[in-house]
Protein backbone atom coordinates (compact mmCIF):
# COMPACT_ATOMS: atom_id res chain seq x y z
CA UNK A 1 0.00 0.00 0.00
CA UNK A 2 1.02 3.18 -0.62
CA UNK A 3 -0.04 6.85 0.07
CA UNK A 4 -1.02 8.83 3.45
CA UNK A 5 -3.26 8.78 5.71
CA UNK A 6 -4.31 11.39 8.22
CA UNK A 7 -6.77 9.66 11.27
CA UNK A 8 -7.83 12.89 12.88
CA UNK A 9 -9.10 13.63 16.86
CA UNK A 10 -9.76 10.18 18.11
CA UNK A 11 -8.76 8.50 21.62
CA UNK A 12 -5.09 7.15 21.04
CA UNK A 13 -5.20 4.18 23.23
CA UNK A 14 -1.31 2.79 23.60
CA UNK A 15 0.52 0.38 26.52
CA UNK A 16 0.94 3.10 28.75
CA UNK A 17 -1.56 5.99 27.89
CA UNK A 18 -4.52 7.33 26.49
CA UNK A 19 -4.94 10.73 24.74
CA UNK A 20 -6.61 12.58 21.94
CA UNK A 21 -4.06 13.14 19.18
CA UNK A 22 -3.82 12.50 15.35
CA UNK A 23 -1.97 9.36 13.68
CA UNK A 24 0.01 10.07 10.55
CA UNK A 25 0.50 6.84 8.57
CA UNK A 26 2.79 6.69 5.27
CA UNK A 27 3.19 4.01 3.26
CA UNK A 28 1.38 1.63 5.92
CA UNK A 29 3.32 2.98 8.52
CA UNK A 30 2.99 5.15 11.57
CA UNK A 31 5.06 8.19 10.84
CA UNK A 32 4.13 10.58 13.57
CA UNK A 33 1.70 10.74 16.28
CA UNK A 34 0.42 13.94 18.11
CA UNK A 35 -1.29 17.09 17.22
CA UNK A 36 -1.84 17.45 13.40
CA UNK A 37 1.03 20.28 12.39
CA UNK A 38 0.22 21.35 9.07
CA UNK A 39 0.48 17.37 7.87
CA UNK A 40 -0.54 16.63 4.50
CA UNK A 41 -2.22 13.45 3.69
CA UNK A 42 -3.72 11.78 0.38
CA UNK A 43 -6.77 10.68 2.50
CA UNK A 44 -8.15 11.66 6.29
CA UNK A 45 -9.88 9.92 8.49
CA UNK A 46 -12.06 11.86 11.32
CA UNK A 47 -11.99 9.81 14.05
CA UNK A 48 -13.95 12.04 16.59
CA UNK A 49 -15.53 9.81 19.70
CA UNK A 50 -13.45 6.59 18.41
CA UNK A 51 -10.58 4.86 19.90
CA UNK A 52 -7.22 4.54 17.81
CA UNK A 53 -4.75 1.90 18.75
CA UNK A 54 -1.60 2.27 16.79
CA UNK A 55 -0.14 -0.90 16.05
CA UNK A 56 -3.25 -2.77 17.58
CA UNK A 57 -3.75 -6.59 16.37
CA UNK A 58 -7.05 -7.93 15.84
CA UNK A 59 -8.08 -10.37 18.53
CA UNK A 60 -10.95 -12.09 17.14
CA UNK A 61 -10.77 -15.70 16.20
CA UNK A 62 -12.60 -18.65 15.30
CA UNK A 63 -11.78 -21.80 16.97
CA UNK A 64 -11.54 -24.92 14.81
CA UNK A 65 -13.02 -28.33 15.82
CA UNK A 66 -10.89 -31.28 15.41
CA UNK A 67 -12.72 -34.10 13.82
CA UNK A 68 -14.53 -36.62 16.14
CA UNK A 69 -14.19 -40.35 15.81
CA UNK A 70 -17.15 -41.83 13.33
CA UNK A 71 -20.09 -42.11 15.15
CA UNK A 72 -19.17 -39.79 18.24
CA UNK A 73 -21.17 -36.59 18.94
CA UNK A 74 -19.72 -34.09 21.70
CA UNK A 75 -22.92 -33.93 23.49
CA UNK A 76 -24.44 -37.19 23.50
CA UNK A 77 -24.06 -38.03 27.15
CA UNK A 78 -25.55 -34.51 28.23
CA UNK A 79 -28.50 -35.22 25.84
CA UNK A 80 -29.13 -38.27 27.30
CA UNK A 81 -29.01 -37.41 30.98
CA UNK A 82 -31.55 -34.31 30.40
CA UNK A 83 -33.56 -36.61 28.28
CA UNK A 84 -33.59 -39.14 31.55
CA UNK A 85 -34.04 -36.55 33.93
CA UNK A 86 -37.11 -34.96 32.39
CA UNK A 87 -38.52 -38.56 31.99
CA UNK A 88 -38.45 -37.89 28.19
CA UNK A 89 -38.41 -40.67 25.44
CA UNK A 90 -35.72 -40.73 22.78
CA UNK A 91 -36.99 -41.78 19.37
CA UNK A 92 -33.61 -41.11 17.57
CA UNK A 93 -30.35 -41.87 18.46
CA UNK A 94 -28.03 -38.27 18.54
CA UNK A 95 -25.35 -38.53 16.34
Amino acid sequence: MTGSLIIRGGHVVTAADTFRADVLIADGKIVALGTDDGWTADRVIDAEGHYILPGGIDTHTHTFRAPQPQGHHPNRGRLQDRQRRVGGRRNHDVR
